[in-house]
């Protein structure tokens, strides 16, 4: 077992405590957030016990934002089991010619920096391959790459990167910019993933004006990449991930490259499909934990979507909408009425997803006696240590709190696990809505949210 969860998570049996806990004294802080018009709701549970030790509009339903993947990774989990790992299959079928791949949706190809498919080059020379014709063959990936309800506005950011059967760098194109000491003039660009071989159009020129030099773009289409915009010159290089909308454009591009890298030629990129069995020539793996550290840990919409799509896939048709019927069919039951859960994505940035804080706290709570807790534990944001918790309860919080945030505009989360003074560990759920037109809010209600979770640590 990690030491994150021995440190958090003590192995003791999940009984009634006859003592009653302490009085937590939360309904102070939790009226600071309403006289805000903040709706909150708040659920807490000593692992031991069977009825909340406080609980303020549990069962009523929120927009939970991210606090919304613990479902989804829970179902993840549940389907693979922690020990699966995501391949990437590639076969040769000598017959035709054929080098294929069936699309595995592989959610993390391309995130080290390294060549996607290193190695896949080499092995086909030592067969004596240098020219294959491509099949790309989706198999159960069906239907649009984005859910219908996020913000259609905001299709170039890295947080609404589009899911699909071949994506590498979690659908995004990162472009890289670096003045190079010079004042004037085009700046210096480079483009991940490794092997991306694509025309750029335009030039994103440097300038000695600060207030001018942050307004840039790049769009990737099938003509090449266009740039366009500033950068001032008296910054240091700067990395900036682009949701592409085409995200198989890239992938087969580096594919061609890191190919033609080891003298291997692609003479036909868009092959029927092979008659012939093939043979098995190169794997690309990842673990399933890699993929629940982005989504619980990270926070990545991108992963959140594609994982879900891959457990559909086991099911029938690897679609956003078969994704979103397992989470309803799964987690609908669970809910204190039935019209307080709601799944309109898997990642928690559509505003139609609706769950309670009682919901979350029974998951979390379930969780903890499953044969997969480690994985999905130990990728939560850890208290002054990691992902979004890193700058948040500091000091004598620090590695006390495995949880996840949350936050779009509207809503506002926090939900996990905290180890109290008495050294048991009791699960959270707080859940906050409000106006989405108001602004400057999270601040105060991250602080409200820590306040409350000192207070259970305190007292419980």
């Amino acid at each position: 077992m990690s030491s994150v969860l021995v440190a958090l998570l003590a192995l003791v049996p999940l009984q009634d405590r006859s003592d009653e806990p302490k009085g937590l004294g939360l309904d102070a802080i939790v009226a600071e957030a309403e006289k805000l018009d903040v709706r909150t709701g708040v659920y807490v549970r000593l692992l031991k016990h069977d009825a909340p030790d406080y609980r303020h509009r549990s069962e009523e339903s929120f927009s939970p934002a991210s606090n919304h993947k613990l479902f989804t990774a829970a179902l993840v989990c549940e389907e693979l089991g922690a020990e699966h790992r995501f391949v990437e299959r590639f076969r040769w079928h000598a017959e035709e010619g054929v080098l294929a791949v069936t699309a595995g949706g592989h959610p993390l190809l391309g995130l080290d920096g390294k060549p996607a498919f290193a190695g896949l080059g080499a092995e086909l020379k030592q067969r004596g391959i240098s020219e294959v014709a491509l099949r790309l063959d989706p198999g159960p990936f069906k239907g649009p790459a984005r859910p219908d309800g996020w913000p259609d506005n905001q299709t170039d950011r890295w947080y609404e990167a589009p899911t699909g059967p071949f994506v590498l760098d979690e659908g995004c194109v990162t472009l890289i910019l670096d003045p190079k000491g010079a004042e004037r003039g085009p700046c210096a660009l480079a483009f991940e993933p490794v092997g991306l071989d694509l025309p750029v159009d335009g030039e994103i020129l440097l300038t000695s004006d600060k207030a001018k030099g942050g307004v840039f773009g790049a769009l990737v289409r099938e003509q090449g990449i266009k740039v366009w915009g500033r950068y001032w010159s008296g910054a240091q290089p700067r990395r900036e991930r682009i949701a592409c909308d085409d995200p198989e454009l890239v992938y087969r591009s580096v594919l061609a490259s890191e190919l033609a890298a080891a003298g291997v030629r692609i003479t036909d990129p868009a092959a029927p499909a092979p008659r012939s069995e093939g043979e098995t020539v190169h794997e690309v793996e990842a673990p399933l934990s890699g993929a629940l550290a982005r989504m619980l840990g990270e926070s990545i919409n991108f992963t959140a979507e594609q994982c879900l799509r891959i457990v559909a896939g086991r099911h029938g048709e690897a679609s956003l909408a078969a994704g979103r019927e397992l989470l309803q069919k799964r987690f609908a039951g669970t809910a204190p009425r039935a019209e307080a859960w709601h799944a309109a994505d898997g990642s928690g940035l559509s505003r139609g997803n609706l769950t309670s804080p009682l919901q979350v706290g029974k998951l979390l709570a379930e969780v903890y006696g499953r044969p997969w807790r480690e994985a999905y534990v130990a990728s939560l944001p850890r208290s002054g240590v990691s992902g979004s918790l890193l700058r948040r309860l500091q000091g004598e919080m620090r590695g006390r709190v495995l949880a996840k945030t949350g936050w779009i505009a509207g809503a506002s989360s926090l939900s996990g696990y905290v180890r109290c003074e008495s050294g048991e560990v009791a699960v959270f759920s707080i859940l906050m809505n409000y106006n989405r037109r108001r602004g400057g809010l999270n601040k105060a209600l991250k602080d409200i949210q820590d306040r409350i979770v000192v207070r259970i640590k305190s007292r419980l």
